[in-house]
């Protein structure tokens, strides 16, 4: 209370006084001492919550609810914001806005999947099926198994009885194109957007509809939209991010990035990552990411060939062996693959057939290069880059096509067109 007197403006000083009284169960005055710390910084996060959770001990629930959405519009990702809301709507009976909070907690933040949120969601359900309030997703379930067909079922028949249910098309949408039914799963997020144009799923499903279409500009237009509404949404992200990969590297990484963060479980974002760096030539990160793909999934065949194609670019010729052979034995039609990288361990040796302390002093190596250093051409999964083992240089395949024999190196090995002339 003194230091409060000496610096009444003192957010951290009013935040551990709201902190004591709240403790003390002195509920008014915890309440007094957060507003006005609310009042000094508007933007603190911990300030906000607190008073949502001070006002929801006093059952001011509809106070609390409200300063728990105001709390997310500092961050949208705060899980225990999230968390304390579902509580709220759901003690408070209101099972319409419980129900989706519930099934968005659980859906972004995995570890509060526990029986007391599976039992809160089925009462939620129970009680909407009871009322004449609807259930958001009755379908959920079946989309969640890959089940689509009964996902087409029961959405029609929700629409047949609630046209105008936005979730219920948007849905449907989603369910065709799983089905390779894109016409009429554009029609279906076309006819949602017609009821609520800013549905950020039902954008996101027409971008996707049109990307499936080679629609790329439209797509992208949807995406963005999608994104710019709601910047958590990681599907929406990833496509974007894998929409751009080809015209724009450096903007799909970052939206892949994104993507990642806010699901850490996305295996394709990483890959595509993997690839997005790949283009921009950084090819430690790329290996750093399908790393991350196959600690996710260890089945993933195409991971382990792309890391045995980076590895073999970067002259690491074992790695790149072991790794195309795990992939062959998860598919065969990387065969081809792997017999290439064992004709070049065979002729050039693990390391290129270097001889080690023989011969004249190495040349200098460029170890960093985004584009080959003579022709310019950017490094990619399929364009390599490679080292000219005279003058250390980094080229691509079409400047680097001769082979000669260089001192401090056995039998023929790789030069540049510029050394060879």
């Amino acid at each position: 209370k003194k230091l409060v007197g000496l610096f009444p403006g003192d957010v951290d000083a009013l935040t551990l006084l709201g902190q004591v009284y709240s403790q003390a169960g002195e509920w008014e005055n915890a309440v007094v001492v957060y507003k006005k710390a609310v009042e000094c910084e508007a933007k603190h996060l911990g300030c906000n919550f607190n008073l949502a959770v001070v006002l929801g001990k006093m059952g001011r629930r509809e106070e609390a609810i409200e300063q728990c959405r105001a709390t997310l519009l500092l961050d949208v990702k705060n899980m225990t914001t999230w968390q304390h809301l579902s509580h709220l709507l759901f003690t408070s009976s209101n099972y319409a806005e419980a129900l989706p909070t519930l099934l968005h907690l659980t859906s972004h933040h995995p570890p509060s999947i526990t029986p007391q949120t599976a039992a809160m969601i089925a009462t939620c359900r129970a009680q909407l099926a009871e009322s004449s309030i609807p259930p958001a997703t009755p379908w959920d379930t079946d989309m969640t198994s890959r089940n689509f067909a009964e996902v087409e079922k029961s959405t029609k028949l929700r629409i047949s009885t609630h046209p105008k249910d936005v979730d219920a098309k948007a849905a449907l949408g989603q369910a065709l194109m799983n089905l390779n039914r894109v016409s009429e799963a554009e029609q279906c997020f076309k006819e949602a957007l017609k009821i609520n144009q800013k549905h950020v799923n039902a954008t996101y499903g027409l971008g996707c509809a049109y990307l499936s279409q080679q629609k790329t500009v439209a797509a992208r237009v949807c995406l963005e939209k999608a994104v710019k509404a709601d910047p958590y949404h990681s599907a929406a992200l990833h496509t974007l991010g894998n929409c751009l990969l080809e015209t724009n590297p450096w903007e799909a990484v970052k939206m892949l990035n994104r993507a990642i963060a806010v699901d850490p479980h996305l295996t394709n974002g990483y890959f595509n990552l993997a690839c997005g760096y790949g283009k921009l030539g950084d090819f430690e990160k790329s290996i750093e990411m399908l790393k991350k793909v196959i600690d996710l999934d260890p089945q993933h065949d195409e991971a382990h060939a792309s890391l045995g194609i980076v590895c073999l670019d970067l002259s690491r010729h074992q790695e790149a062996v072991e790794y195309l052979k795990t992939a062959v034995s998860l598919n065969t039609k990387y065969s081809n693959l792997l017999e290439k990288a064992e004709e070049v361990v065979a002729t050039a040796g693990p390391d290129e057939g270097k001889l080690p302390n023989e011969g004249k002093k190495d040349p200098t190596w460029a170890h960093h290069a985004s584009e080959c250093m003579q022709c310019h051409a950017r490094f990619t999964f399929t364009n390599r880059r490679h080292h000219c083992r005279n003058c250390g240089k980094l080229v691509c395949g079409p400047c680097s096509p001769g082979r000669a024999e260089v001192d401090g190196y056995k039998g023929m090995v790789r030069i540049c067109t510029d050394c060879k002339q």
